[in-house]
């Protein structure tokens, strides 16, 4: 059982993600930054191939971060303030008898990747959980990674009868796709 991605093997792959974003709308910094790095890495690399000026990544750090600056000090560039959503209630739908109802979820944490998941019986009560760290290219692979990791540990346990939960969209279409 495994789930392998290549979709952030390739730069041009990281690019189109950050700038298809659904925060990179004009005007933000979420889709500045990316074209800011590579004009000062294209400007870097042609001063020191035809001016011999040594290219020195603290030197391009600094010429981002004072563009970014200046950019929002002159209201070009506005920081995004997101309204919060209003809290929902949700109810746990109880898995039949004999069954086992493992719900996952993936989140994005400023350290990386995070998922887990926690495992129910028809009492609605918690059998187990998990939780990982991941190295991950996107929040939808953390979302199959979690899915993969509580099935597995479903099958060591010798759980079989598993009524899986997920709440991302991305994932249940692709496992819906493909068969």
């Amino acid at each position: 059982m495994g789930i392998s991605f290549m979709i952030c093997s390739h730069p041009r792959s990281i690019f189109m993600i950050w700038i298809t974003n659904k925060h990179a709308r004009p005007g933000s910094l979420f889709a500045v930054v990316p074209l800011l790095i590579f004009w000062f890495l294209w400007n870097g690399r042609n001063n020191s191939k035809y001016n011999e000026v040594k290219l020195k990544a603290t030197r391009i750090i600094k010429k981002i971060h004072y563009m970014l600056e200046s950019l929002l000090k002159a209201g070009i560039l506005t920081q995004a303030t997101r309204k919060l959503p209003s809290p929902v209630a949700v109810t746990l739908r109880k898995p039949k008898e004999g069954w086992i109802k493992l719900n996952t979820d993936g989140a994005l944490k400023d350290y990386g990747l995070a998922a887990g998941g926690v495992t129910r019986n028809h009492l609605g009560e918690v059998s187990w959980g998990f939780y990982e760290y991941y190295e991950a290219c996107s929040i939808l692979e953390a979302e199959l990674k979690a899915v993969e990791t509580g099935l597995h540990l479903c099958w060591q346990t010798n759980i079989n009868k598993v009524w899986v939960e997920v709440d991302s969209k991305a994932a249940m279409l692709l496992r819906t796709q493909k068969g």
